[in-house]
């Protein structure tokens, strides 16, 4: 297998996006597992552009990655290099696919310590001046861990000042975000994380349109969405409830207050 600067040895594809390509590898100095994100590009002369723009997203990721300080629940970068950056092995599987059923764990006691985890993980970030801005299942990795399930939040959002357009994922942002480059502000990962919640719960997204359009005009229509399911807590439908509000300014102020406010419906255990 190919080794990167003599260092890591790539072992096997792990995913492809819009930025190029992911793979497991092996730390050949330390004997660790770890996961390489680098840039690709073919033999085709147009695609050089695309390289270019590839490997200055990485290395601003990686930057915004490790100026955060340590924390359980974000994903720790390893190294850099010039057209790629490592980061830690997470030992799971993604919260789950957009589109799909969610993961069957049984109890409400896990999703609401799933949602817990994540919204440290954006405390965390808002603590140090900074935001996700693209918090979907493909971004959320599930690790057991002696028993108990591990958050991880991984691939934050990266805009450049010179595009001006969208792009996130219509699926899981705010009405804001969605509009305007200035709704890039906690309050829309916050919006973002009361998506996830109704849909672990209700197992289906609170809007069902494909078009990014439709889905942009309806949330800036305050509750058009199915009613949550009675049979959960009233405080944390309140919560989820006012996280989905369209004007930022009416959400819960932080994600400091939404841990707060479910903090009496998580077991201590975070038990699988």
């Amino acid at each position: 297998m190919f080794v990167l600067d003599e260092r890591y040895e790539l072992i096997r594809l792990l995913g492809e996006g819009g930025l190029g390509t992911v793979y497991v590898a092996k730390d050949l100095e330390t004997g660790e597992d770890c996961v390489v994100k680098m840039a690709s590009f073919s033999l085709d002369v147009h695609d050089f552009h695309d390289f270019f723009y590839a490997r200055e997203t990485l290395r601003r990721e990686y930057l915004k990655l490790a100026t955060l300080p340590p924390h359980p629940n974000c994903i720790r970068v390893l190294g850099v290099g010039g057209y790629y950056y490592v980061m830690e092995m997470v030992k799971g599987s993604h919260l789950f696919s957009p589109n799909q059923k969610v993961v069957d764990k049984g109890t409400q006691t896990w999703t609401f310590s799933v949602m817990y985890q994540v919204f440290e993980a954006l405390h965390h970030y808002v603590s140090n001046g900074q935001v996700h801005l693209d918090l979907k299942p493909s971004n959320i990795m599930l690790e057991g861990v002696n028993g108990t399930t591990r958050v991880v939040l991984i691939d934050p959002l990266i805009t450049h000042e010179d595009v001006d357009l969208f792009v996130g994922t219509p699926e899981y942002s705010a009405p804001e975000f969605m509009g305007d480059k200035s709704g890039e502000t906690h309050q829309a990962d916050l919006y973002a994380a009361g998506l996830l919640f109704y849909e672990l719960l209700m197992g289906k997204r609170p809007w069902l349109h494909d078009d990014p359009v439709e889905l942009w005009q309806s949330r800036k229509v305050p509750w058009t969405y199915p009613s949550l399911d009675g049979c959960w807590p009233k405080p944390v439908i309140d919560l989820i409830d006012q996280l989905l509000l369209p004007e930022p300014g009416n959400r819960p102020s932080s994600a400091k207050e939404c841990l707060d406010r479910l903090k009496p419906y998580v077991n201590g255990n975070m038990v699988i």
